[in-house]
């Protein structure tokens, strides 16, 4: 079982150039990966897009990735980029202002000199990258992983708890049917003496009454839906299939509350559902 919450990192070299990958993967139904690198990168996104499918199905995912040239240049800005840049902004800004300026303010891309690589230096740092990349793809799994562990933890604790109560209404249901026709008799005494009732339709009434009540199909469905479950919790993505589960679940649970007269039954559903959100909760942040 994995987490869709972790951090993964790497480091490498291609040539001159040192790679810095981080990866944050956060919750997301579906998968959203979002880049932050310097644009002449553009042209290894589509390899790392297809890497980190095949790490993962859900999440959404932030990259970072930066890269230092090992140069004996002190800087890498294009003056010329600069100069224009400041020209521009005096020409066009009216009002003088009294603006104190940084040199680091000036080390983003937009000043920084092109990179104008040939073919073979961009195949061999998209190669790099990627290997980086996957690195970074490794230990993060990891460490959704491991988070998932312990997510699985809370949500078989939380499933213990409903069964439990689950188990209560099951057992409360062996009488319902016998509480319910001892009711019945009881009224039926009663109101003979008094008015001419027919019998006959009097008990047609009395199973009418039983079958609307009667909660033992939608108990063997919980059955069979809990074995289904914890079944899930020993396979890794599982996260969509439990959701679908849970709606199976939830409305099982819904129709017995709505369906009991036992003021039991009714208090043992309120923590079965109590129950259930908290297991829904958790499952928000697995793959």
């Amino acid at each position: 079982m994995y987490s869709m919450t972790g951090f993964g990192s790497a480091d490498g070299e291609s040539g001159n150039y040192t790679i810095n990958i981080e990866i944050k993967s956060v919750n997301n139904r579906f998968r959203d990966v979002r880049f932050r690198m310097p644009n002449f990168l553009s042209f290894v996104e589509i390899s790392l897009r297809k890497k980190i499918e095949s790490f993962f199905k859900r999440g959404s995912f932030d990259v970072y990735i930066s890269l230092k040239k090992e140069t004996k240049d002190d800087l890498l800005i294009d003056f010329n980029k600069l100069n224009d840049f400041l020209q521009s902004f005096e020409s066009n800004v009216q009002t003088k202002l009294d603006i104190s300026l940084s040199p680091g303010q000036f080390l983003r891309s937009e000043f920084q000199v092109d990179n104008d690589l040939s073919k073979e230096e961009k195949e061999l740092l998209s190669k790099n990258i990627v290997s980086v990349f996957e690195k970074a793809c490794v230990e993060l799994k990891s460490v959704r992983k491991s988070e998932g562990e312990g997510i699985k933890e809370h949500l078989e604790n939380y499933v213990n708890l409903y069964e439990k109560e689950y188990l209560k209404v099951k057992d409360l249901s062996k009488d319902f049917r016998v509480s319910v026709e001892k009711k019945f008799e009881e009224s039926f005494e009663k109101f003979k003496q008094k008015f001419e009732l027919d019998e006959g339709r009097y008990n047609q009434e009395i199973i009418h009454t039983l079958e609307k009540l009667d909660i033992h199909e939608e108990i063997d469905r919980l059955e069979v839906h809990l074995k289904k479950l914890r079944s899930l919790f020993k396979k890794e993505e599982i996260g969509r299939q439990v959701d679908f589960l849970l709606q199976e679940i939830n409305r099982e649970t819904n129709t017995i509350g709505s369906k009991s007269n036992s003021s039991e039954i009714s208090s043992c559903v309120v923590q079965m559902k109590t129950y259930l959100e908290k297991v829904r909760e958790q499952n928000l942040n697995i793959e």
